[in-house]
């Protein structure tokens, strides 16, 4: 419907804590307001209940691989979360945060080499030019959104995309464009 092709973003991990690969991200808890940051083997991720069984792969520069791995390793991940979930969260707000928008701070802290509030991180984004996919919703869609589901929120908007009807958001498109643009990628 919104033209893109992969929903979800992680961060794989070879000899996470709790095994050889893990797959950390960030999920909705069943359609609620919350979220959790998640540790999974592989095979676990993908048992899941997915819409395809289509992957991307991004590898980074070995740089950033190190930073990352550093920083899955410490307070980083709890550090930037926040488990007050919207599938649209806005990407320059700290109100609601969803699954890609945790990735994207993540590898902002990562590339900063900082210990970064998701604010730093929002403006360290900015910084490198990060933009962010828009999609369109209806005005109709986002009254039933807004009666019917949890976790979707529309308040942490700027008030010109409700006029609009197009909403910005991070996608993982959006976050693979921002890696190939600052050179993050191998």
């Amino acid at each position: 419907e919104h033209g893109l092709r992969y929903t979800h973003a992680g961060i794989v991990q070879r000899d996470h804590r709790k095994g050889r690969w893990v797959f950390v991200h960030l999920l909705n808890e069943c359609g609620a307001n919350s979220s959790s940051i998640y540790d999974q083997g592989l095979i676990n991720f993908f048992l899941d209940d997915l819409f395809a069984y289509d992957a991307v792969i991004a590898i980074p520069a070995q740089a950033l691989q190190d930073r990352l791995d550093t920083a899955l390793n410490g307070a980083t991940v709890a550090r930037l979360h926040n488990p007050k979930y919207s599938m649209i969260a806005y990407p320059f707000s700290t109100k609601y945060q969803n699954s890609n928008q945790w990735v994207l701070e993540f590898l902002a802290a990562a590339q900063a080499n900082a210990a970064l509030t998701r604010q730093m991180a929002q403006d360290e984004l900015k910084k490198r030019g990060y933009i962010a996919d828009k999609i369109g919703i209806s005005g109709f869609k986002r009254l039933g959104a807004t009666l019917f589901r949890a976790n979707v929120q529309f308040d942490d908007h700027p008030e010109e995309e409700a006029e609009d009807a197009r909403y910005s958001v991070v996608t993982v498109r959006s976050i693979l464009n921002y890696l190939d643009q600052t050179g993050g990628m191998n």
